[in-house]
């Protein structure tokens, strides 16, 4: 293989890592390997936001387990697509639309019940995995303490019709 195919073959290799990179146009069928995590983010600029992850495997291009990080619009999703359902057992298709900060959609779907071999390869895969989400600082989402709510913005102070006696009395 010489220099002009290594773009190609760098790219059709990026998802065989430990991270599921979702470009523009990618679409992957995937089951949860378990429960997900949560940290608390600090961008370059300062903000801060709640991002998620899960370790999953794909079924329809499998390369092991690996990590696929979220946020909560994804999040809100997933939920939808797999509660009341075994998640390691139910297939999510999860696609990828865009490449820019605006111009990016996520669709998720749930598409049905895997077939024995595939949770069978998804846990050996899991059983292979060298890597913890909490190596990152990723905690699992149940022992995530709840979001502070908003702070309350401090009352305007009312003039006082409380009037001081006039004595010495000092304080």
């Amino acid at each position: 293989m010489g220099w002009s195919s290594l773009g190609r073959a760098a790219n059709s290799a990026s998802n065989g890592g430990r991270y599921l990179k979702l470009t523009d146009g990618s679409r992957f069928e995937l089951l949860m390997l378990g429960p997900p995590h949560q940290k608390e983010v600090t961008w370059q600029d300062g903000r801060t936001s709640i991002r998620f992850a899960a370790v999953v495997y794909c079924t329809d291009s499998p390369s092991g387990a690996q990590q696929f990080e979220f946020g909560p619009g994804v999040a809100r999703d997933l939920a939808a697509e797999l509660t009341g359902h075994d998640e390691t057992a139910t297939k999510v298709m999860v696609s990828r639309k865009g490449s820019g900060k605006t111009d990016t959609r996520y669709t998720v779907a749930r598409i049905g019940k895997a077939t024995q071999e595939e949770v069978r390869a998804a846990s050996v895969a899991d059983a292979d995995r060298t890597w913890e989400l909490a190596e990152e600082g990723w905690w699992p989402l149940e022992d995530a303490a709840p979001a502070p709510a908003p702070a309350a913005k401090p009352a305007k102070a009312r003039p006082s019709t409380f009037e001081a006696p006039d004595d010495d009395v000092p304080f």
